[in-house]
């Protein structure tokens, strides 16, 4: 499917002439009320299954479900994800796969258990294209991270939107996959725009018309409404975001206290301060430096390896880590992104197995393209610890969010 660009609001015009600074100017927020931001959330399209059919692309034609099964019969569990075939025939995550068999009896589909280890894979690959491009990436989960790109587009929404699509074209280039991206001005507006067009969508939402494009949703287009939920503000004559919005906070508090109430009060108004946390965790480690000068000499480019080595290492003894997988990142002259992993047989934290492979990685790279190197970088995935679950528990834990 083509790419589609959409301003939410119908307003595209303005992406060419008006920065995102002024757009917030103009909509009059107050100093202090939510911070300048420019948040991309990526969303990898129907991950597991569009991962299927990049190895068997005669599964893109026909219904594809992949399946949680459950272990007690052979139809047991419930559906993980499908592709749009199977999506138009009304088959989606959460349905028991006994149901999901009956809807698509007769239309050939086929059905494939979860491949974790494989999506991990794939989801690392793609994370480390994220951090080549930007330096403040969080991965949500498996197949979604978002991005702050505030100090890097300097808040221009044209700048902003040409980095959406440099990224859709380097996941699509190197991995085979489309997602679909969505631009605002935090958090909460980012993840709602990036599925407000899918397939392989972009869509922009200056921040003076977050409260707009929000207003007309349904409630439980805002993260962390189920519909448990749902069904409770509807109670409350609460259909849409925008009928949230206007009602009064002491009212929603009431009903859902004051922590949730004040997130529903503020998110509804299209404002979460919820800063991008990039995370040290078993998913990956990682860093990547600008050189110098473009070069393709690896006798330049072997002491920034170097570093890199040492400094990754030394993470991962702090943090009591090994990894599996070591992988390289170059950001070449034209700014496309490449991504190159190997992964041993056994989990290391060898500083020697760093340095072998990201010297071979690099030839390899190299000997692919022409191009010279703007930027390197070093990844560390497939990540274990090596001090026991409660030290790895501890070091994965964060702040709670607030609102």
């Amino acid at each position: 499917m083509d790419q589609t660009v959409s301003d939410a609001c119908g307003l595209e015009r303005h992406i060419s002439s008006i920065s995102f600074w002024q757009a917030v100017s103009a909509g009059g927020f107050k100093s202090g009320e939510d911070p300048l931001r420019m948040i991309l959330h990526c969303d990898l399209d129907y991950f597991f299954a569009q991962c299927e059919e990049l190895s068997n692309p005669g599964l893109s034609t026909k219904p594809l479900v992949i399946c949680a099964y459950s272990g007690r019969t052979e139809d047991s569990g419930v559906v993980s994800t499908a592709n749009y075939v199977a999506r138009k025939l009304r088959v989606n995550s959460g349905l028991p796969i006994i149901q999901a068999k009956k809807i698509l009896e007769g239309s050939n589909a086929t059905y494939l258990p979860i491949d974790r280890p494989r999506y991990e894979s794939i989801s690392d690959r793609v994370m480390a294209i994220f951090s080549a491009h930007v330096g403040i990436v969080e991965k949500a989960s498996i197949d979604e991270a978002y991005l702050d790109i505030t100090e890097q587009v300097q808040l221009d929404l044209t700048e902003g939107r040409n980095l959406a699509q440099s990224l859709k074209r380097d996941i699509r280039r190197e991995e085979g996959l489309s997602c679909s991206i969505g631009l605002g001005a935090n958090k909460v507006v980012a993840k709602i725009a990036s599925g407000f067009v899918k397939p392989d969508g972009l869509t922009i939402v200056p921040s003076y018309q977050s409260a707009e494009f929000l207003s007309p949703l349904p409630v439980d287009k805002l993260p962390g409404i189920g519909k448990k939920t749902q069904e409770r503000l509807r109670g409350m004559h609460l259909e849409t975001i925008g009928d949230l919005a206007k009602s009064n906070i002491q009212y929603i508090t009431a009903a859902f206290g004051k922590k949730m109430g004040t997130y529903f009060h503020l998110a509804s108004r299209g404002m979460d301060k919820d800063p991008v946390r990039p995370r040290l965790g078993p998913e990956q480690l990682s860093r990547i430096v600008t050189l110098k000068e473009n070069s393709r000499d690896t006798d330049m480019i072997s002491p920034e390896l170097e570093d890199l080595a040492q400094d990754l290492h030394a993470k991962a003894l702090k943090h009591g880590l090994q990894f599996r997988s070591v992988g390289i990142i170059a950001v070449l002259e034209n700014l496309v992104a490449k991504t190159r992993t190997k992964t041993l047989d056994q989990p290391t934290s060898s500083i020697d197995i760093i340095r072998g492979s990201s010297t071979e990685l690099l030839r390899t790279l190299l000997e692919e393209t022409d191009l010279q190197i703007r930027r390197v970088g070093i990844q560390l995935s497939n990540l274990t610890p090596t001090t026991g679950q409660t030290f790895l528990a501890e070091f994965m834990e964060r702040p709670p969010s607030t609102p």
